[in-house]
């Protein structure tokens, strides 16, 4: 067995051509939409308590249908059509989708704070709850040293398309696991929304109480309660068209108990050791560069020497709250075999692990994608889905 296997992405160039623009005014696709639920008030918890011997239980909700009635102020279809539990959309470069922004990354303004942000006092009880029950269920990782992984990382506080700007803090990882890690857990460490006491309720959610959705949109982000550590996505492509898709262990953290595949490489960026670095606009781009080199080295065992890295999309998670999430395409000309080697050596294989039955839903998945399409969150996660959709149209539309 192998945590590993290879998509043929030109079998995804016919859903995403019509993902795109061809079936975007589809009669079926409208009708269906009509008939669903357009408002939901809140988003049910989906765990309540602190029973740490219960691995399985999720703490975010992440079926799609669910979260886009409760995220319903948005209007544009080409996140719908290309399946992605994600909004706000925009492309980079000359890659082009209908009804979305394209934008230039080196033309922003750049601010980056000094001090390190930290939850809001509303939260903390939670947090603390959150990294103590994230310990004891195994999703957290030890590092050499036996301490628990609480990387400091860079948080996007402020995202202005028109204004082009952006404003970015650091944050320990720990501020993130007790905020977009856990938005749908009742812990009992919540207040209602509206309170004026910190008390406890058993129902309270941090999406439906404290970073409640008031007009059907994520909120913005620079006023949102969350943490929102920019995160970085890369699916790798071979000469010949082939994805490496790679099989996700459930004891990652914002997995729930079960594997599913994932996207090449993907993990949060870090707060860099020198402000300098961060500048401008074009400094920016270049670290986000590095930050995905970086995921894909560890994940991998691939250097920058042996892929070229282009910078796709941005969007973010409904799942987690309005997560930022960078994609990337990585176009490499090494063989399979040399790529599986490296596999076998990367530091962080331990992400990974080797799934029969998802090989086999993956198989039925790769001879007719269309067919499976509606199913693909059985066998994908939301992040390694994007990645793949997104990354196929950018292949199919700008080439290598």
């Amino acid at each position: 067995m192998k945590n590993w296997l290879w998509v043929n992405a030109n079998n995804l160039i016919q859903i995403t051509r019509n993902a795109a623009g061809l079936f975007i005014n589809d009669d079926r696709i409208g009708a269906l939409l009509d008939k669903m639920p357009v408002v939901a008030r809140s988003v049910a918890p989906t765990r309540f308590g602190e029973d740490s011997a219960d691995r399985s239980t999720p703490f975010v909700e992440t079926r799609a249908h669910l979260l886009r009635r409760y995220y319903n102020g948005y209007d544009n279809r080409i996140c719908r059509n290309f399946k992605l539990t994600y909004e706000e959309l925009v492309t980079f470069g000359e890659f082009q989708l209908p009804d979305c922004l394209q934008v230039d990354l080196t033309a922003f303004n750049v601010t980056l704070r000094q001090k390190e942000w930290k939850v809001d006092p509303r939260l903390k009880r939670h947090g603390n709850a959150a990294w103590e029950i994230f310990t004891a269920i195994g999703k957290l990782h030890r590092q050499p040293d036996g301490q628990m992984m609480n990387e400091l990382n860079l948080r996007l506080s402020h995202w202005d398309i028109a204004g082009k700007s952006l404003a970015l803090a650091p944050t320990r990882y720990n501020q993130q696991v007790g905020t977009n890690l856990t938005l749908d857990w009742a812990s009992g460490h919540l207040s209602r929304r509206n309170s004026t006491t910190l008390s406890g309720h058993i129902n309270a959610t941090t999406r439906n109480d404290l970073d409640f959705s008031a007009n059907g949109q994520l909120t913005a982000l620079d006023k949102s309660c969350l943490a929102n550590v920019i995160g970085v996505a890369c699916m790798l492509y071979t000469a010949e068209g082939h994805a490496l898709i790679r099989a996700r262990s459930g004891a990652t953290a914002i997995m729930a108990d079960r594997d599913k595949m994932h996207c090449s490489a993907s993990g949060a960026v870090t707060s860099p050791d020198d402000p300098a670095k961060l500048s401008s606009g074009k400094q920016f781009e270049n670290y986000l560069y590095a930050e995905m080199a970086r995921e894909i080295w560890e994940e991998t065992g691939l250097g920058p020497e042996d892929y070229e890295l282009r910078l796709v999309a941005f969007a973010r998670e409904l799942v987690r709250g309005g997560h930022p999430q960078f994609f990337f395409s990585a176009q490499t000309r090494l063989e399979r075999h040399v790529i599986e080697e490296r596999l076998h050596t990367a530091t962080d294989r331990w992400e990974f692990r080797d799934s029969e039955e998802l090989e086999d839903r993956l198989k039925m998945f790769q001879s007719d994608p269309a067919a499976y399409l509606d199913t693909y969150s059985e066998i994908f996660t939301y992040e390694g889905f994007a990645a793949l959709m997104l990354t196929a149209a950018f292949k199919e539309q700008c080439g290598d």
